[in-house]
């Protein structure tokens, strides 16, 4: 399906099968655009510079927000494998509880309160 999107004052034709999407990838590209316009030496440049510009920046983010995931991912891992040996830890002094328990019921003790 063919979609107009507006982008840096230009309207553009594109087909795509998720018109939505790409609706909220133009305007996003489109925002970044009006963000970049108050840098330094941004209105000096022309429109193509300008889209060139602001799609490195939106590249030099997904980047970032990649490896952050990356790094999310890797202390989720982490924490995985610390509860898992916790309740490994657990349930070993469950058995040693319930060891020492059968012990004393053999030796003849009575039952603790709890």
């Amino acid at each position: 399906m063919v979609t107009e999107v507006l982008i840096n004052g230009k309207i553009y034709k594109l087909e795509s099968d998720d018109t939505a999407a790409l609706r909220e990838t133009a305007a996003a590209l489109d925002e970044r655009l009006r963000e970049l316009e108050h840098a330094a030496g941004f209105g000096r440049l022309d429109k193509e510079q300008k889209v060139l510009f602001a799609e490195l920046s939106l590249t030099d983010e997904l980047l970032r927000l990649q490896k952050e995931k990356e790094e999310l991912l890797k202390k989720q891992d982490e924490a995985e494998k610390e509860l898992y040996a916790l309740k490994h830890d657990v349930v070993e002094l469950r058995m040693k509880l319930e060891e020492a328990k059968a012990r004393e019921t053999a030796m003849g003790f009575p039952p603790a309160e709890r």
